[in-house]
């Protein structure tokens, strides 16, 4: 018989008109889930924009069995600490769910993801999706002393985080984070997250043309390092003449500071800002259309976006983040170029711009692993492994 399981995630929720909205990636991973579970409680914050002032195209509409989902209203909220702000109503909700579910799903580091199992007793997943404290430290606009703050006061949740893993199912996005979990005696699976279905795969030779056009896809944010790959596109144009297209698809607290970038650098015309891009079809359409994808991020998981460039016969330039050096193999699957080195990625950029051959044997290795073994149907019977 199928359990009832609550998902405990930061998930943002939008109600308009009485009509719930949400993020596709999060619409892909729960309708799955609603086939390995007799019903879900959904735990997380639900926010009421102004209907014209909202963009609709960015998110998804649900479209659930209200009598397979449930929506358990959070107050809104978009970072941890404006979450954790929020105990008594983490509290209150968490209290009413427990009797009626068999399983607590907690993202890890989403705020109070140790309160069921800690405070409640209740079974637990615990999803370590990313590493808070490496964000902090990898954070190029925090000065030493913000850092030190931000660690202090992160350390007593992360405490309780960790003593709740100690008796939970623990998984983490990658395996450097279960190592690091392991020289504290807990002992977590890795994952690799992951929303592909057949329709996200597509076999394109790789046979750029005059221009190149490159890709990236992700928050913009300090800790993803944009920035770098911005000035990457400046040595690639304005030191070797590159003829460069960069599309940049994403949001984020750094996207003021990027187009002033774009402007000192006068390469207006190489950079092309998409904003968000929630539309699966719409998304897979961008990938298809560049040549090479770049990841110059500082901090990750798995990542996600990755294995989605892949799948569409992407050949990879990016930084030799979370797990990614332990799943593929410099100069086979992906390049791999320096962390915070404009430099470094311009020259990988331009080995694949040269080399032909080696960006078609990169791009079809990775296809093939990630087909392989990177499917939202083999990310989630890993993690609900327990519960089929």
């Amino acid at each position: 018989m199928k359990k009832k399981l609550a998902i405990l995630a930061g998930w943002q929720i939008y109600k308009i008109n009485n009509i719930y909205y949400i993020n596709n990636m999060h619409y892909i991973y729960l309708n799955h889930i609603t086939n390995l579970f007799s019903k879900i409680y959904l735990i997380c914050p639900v926010s009421t924009p102004v209907v014209n002032k909202f963009d609709l195209s960015k998110v998804t509409k649900i479209s659930w069995n209200k009598d397979k989902i449930e929506i358990k209203a959070l107050p809104p909220y978009t970072k941890h600490t404006e979450g954790i702000m929020l105990f008594k109503y983490f509290l209150v909700v968490i209290n009413e769910v427990k009797s009626k579910v068999d399983v607590f799903y907690c993202r890890v580091p989403d705020p109070y993801a140790w309160m069921p199992k800690l405070l409640f007793q209740k079974e637990s997943i615990m999803h370590y999706v990313g590493d808070s404290l490496e964000v902090i430290k990898t954070n190029k606009k925090f000065s030493p002393i913000k850092k030190l703050i931000y660690s202090l006061l992160y350390l007593p949740e992360y405490f309780l985080t960790l003593l709740a893993s100690r008796f939970s199912r623990t998984y983490t996005n990658g395996i450097h984070i279960a190592q690091k979990l392991s020289k504290i005696g807990i002992n977590a699976k890795p994952v690799i997250s992951s929303t592909l279905t057949s329709e996200d795969f597509c076999d394109k030779k790789y046979d750029p043309g005059e221009v190149i056009y490159i890709l990236y896809v992700g928050y913009i944010r300090y800790s993803k390092g944009v920035d770098t790959l911005i000035k990457t596109v400046d040595i690639l144009v304005n030191k070797y003449n590159s003829p460069i297209k960069l599309f940049i698809v994403g949001e984020g607290e750094m996207k003021d500071e990027i187009n002033k970038l774009i402007k000192n650098f006068n390469i207006e015309d190489n950079v092309m800002m998409y904003g968000h891009i929630d539309d699966r079809n719409e998304l897979n359409r961008i990938y298809r259309k560049c040549d090479i994808f770049v990841f110059p991020s500082l901090s990750e998981g798995s990542p996600r976006v990755i294995l989605e460039a892949m799948a569409n016969s992407l050949p990879i330039v990016s930084t030799p983040v979370g797990s990614l050096p332990y799943v593929f193999v410099n100069n086979k699957d992906i390049l791999f170029a320096k962390y915070d080195d404009s430099a470094d990625f311009a020259q990988k950029i331009r080995i694949l711009i040269s080399n032909k051959d080696l960006g078609e044997s990169i791009r079809y290795t990775a296809l093939k692993k990630v087909y392989s073994n990177f499917t939202l149907d083999n990310f989630m019977n890993t993690l609900f492994e327990d519960y089929r």
